[in-house]
């Protein structure tokens, strides 16, 4: 289905980069297992936000209705709170749908991903979109942050180091419809629990920020914390959001996660998977993995990618002492996965 067609493109997307910039290899099977290990760095986001059809379709929905001016809609949200355990591909999923927003093609690329297709995409395109991600662990405070939100997007210039939230809240709803005269804007705040943590004081001023209700402006806030809700719902507003949860991946769509990374590279190589990683070796990484890291994706492609590096290694010392490789050498089994 689409599930898995959308992260097998992105794949072959990757692989045919990786084979323009990859040297030329000392012996197929080694390189055959630095392309793995390649596949499995996790700045190649595409396994990451594999299984998470439900999770875009929504984001997208939400982002048609914060720009939407069709007084039919229901009552306007343009803010999504989006929460779950590290490692479950929030992040990566939402970078990669606003910078679909870049696309000239923008409106047929994200109709596809919607569940009812008759929903009226066209306001998508009618405005260029500004785009701004901030990591709330890099700033101090609320203040610190709406600051810089001040400064880069409302081109605001200030002498004086610091002002209070505030304060630059009501610049930044002063300029706000000036802006959205000519541009949809997206901001996106990553791990807001630790503006939370770090400033309790403001926090208030952060909820109003994301409670402004602009059409054209949309905000995202993705939290770690699970309890990010109790905490912003426990503020004195009204809120105006969306809630998106990110459950776990179960061990089935972990399993699905390395053999759609795999699979490709070892297809190129008329290589069969049980060779190099029997199922037994992928069961008890993706049940490890789901016992022990609440299925964080990222620790699953490294524990991968670093099996293939140190396979790959072990080979070339193999070579260097002027031994064969045949392909029980290759073979990584579940002892092996323990060692690792």
């Amino acid at each position: 289905g689409n599930m898995k067609s959308t992260a097998v493109t992105n794949v072959d997307k990757f692989e045919h980069k990786s084979k323009k910039i990859r040297k030329t290899p000392q012996n197929p099977k080694i390189d055959m297992l630095e392309r793995l290990a390649l596949s499995c760095k996790t700045n190649n986001f595409s396994a990451c936000i594999q299984y998470r059809e439900e999770e875009r379709c929504k984001i997208i929905d939400m982002l048609r209705r914060s720009i939407s001016t069709d007084a039919n809609e229901p009552s306007m949200n343009n803010c999504m709170i989006i929460f779950g355990q590290p490692g479950l591909g929030k992040t990566v999923l939402l970078t990669e749908i606003t910078a679909g927003l870049k696309r000239k093609d923008r409106e047929e690329y994200f109709i596809k991903s919607l569940s009812d297709k008759t929903k009226d995409l066209s306001a998508i395109s009618k405005k260029k979109w500004k785009i701004h991600f901030y990591n709330a662990v890099t700033f101090e405070s609320t203040a610190d942050l709406l600051t810089d939100i001040a400064k880069n997007v409302f081109n605001h210039k200030f002498t004086e180091k610091t002002y209070n939230a505030d304060y630059m809240l009501k610049l930044i709803k002063a300029d706000m419809p000036i802006l959205l005269q000519d541009y949809y804007l997206v901001i996106m705040i990553d791990e807001l629990e630790y503006l939370l943590n770090s400033d309790k004081r403001d926090f208030n001023t952060m909820v109003s920020f994301l409670n402004m209700k602009d059409i054209g402006f949309v905000k995202f806030a993705i939290s770690n914390t699970l309890d990010i809700i109790g905490h912003v719902s426990g503020t004195s507003q009204a809120l105006h959001f969306d809630f998106q949860s990110f459950k776990p991946y179960t061990k089935e769509k972990l399993k699905g996660i390395i053999t759609t990374r795999i699979d490709p590279i070892l297809d190129e190589y008329n290589f069969k998977r049980e060779d190099l990683l029997p199922d037994s070796a992928i069961d008890y990484i993706a049940k490890n993995n789901f016992s022990n890291h609440s299925s964080d994706v990222r620790l699953l492609l490294a524990i991968c990618s670093n099996m293939f590096e140190l396979r790959a290694e072990k080979l070339k010392k193999q070579l260097a002492d002027s031994k064969e490789i045949d392909n029980s050498d290759i073979l990584i089994s579940i002892s092996d996965v323990i060692d690792y």
